[in-house]
């Protein structure tokens, strides 16, 4: 007997072992999508499939989210902004590139590791180690 509403046909056992290694690969589906979700993440077709066949996601780090940001300022120099921003912005870049690698020992870090205690951290070392005044400190912040 056939069950055509649920896409099982037949009642053989390797008719049985296919459809249950289909359910299976279903509920593993079904996991995946769910454990994403979770995460506050999208669950798209090529996320559940990286996550299925065990392919680990890049993390965004923060110096390539710099990097980005500075060259769209950069193609925007003497359209929309000046040299001189473009500098501070790779200033700011260089700033934290800097603070990474003393106070963490890392050259890059995810992004999600971004929270309150290194905004904090960072402020300090702008302001003991590179001897920035307060305001220019909390210009780098923004």
């Amino acid at each position: 007997m056939s069950n055509l509403f649920a896409g099982k046909i037949g009642q053989k056992e390797e008719v049985r072992s296919l459809n249950a290694y289909l359910d299976s690969l279903q509920i593993k589906i079904f996991e995946i999508q769910c454990a994403l979700l979770d995460g506050g993440k999208v669950a798209t077709v090529q996320l559940v499939k990286d996550r299925f066949l065990g392919i680990e996601e890049k993390p965004v780090m923060i110096l390539d989210v710099f990097r980005e940001h500075n060259d769209q300022m950069l193609a925007l120099v003497g359209k929309d902004y000046s040299i001189t921003t473009f500098n501070r912005y790779e200033a700011a870049r260089g700033n934290v590139m800097k603070f990474l690698l003393h106070k963490l020992k890392v050259k890059d870090l995810p992004i999600e590791r971004l929270d309150y205690g290194f905004i904090s951290h960072y402020a300090i070392y702008l302001k003991v180690t590179r001897h920035i005044s307060h305001n220019t400190a909390m210009r780098y912040l923004k």
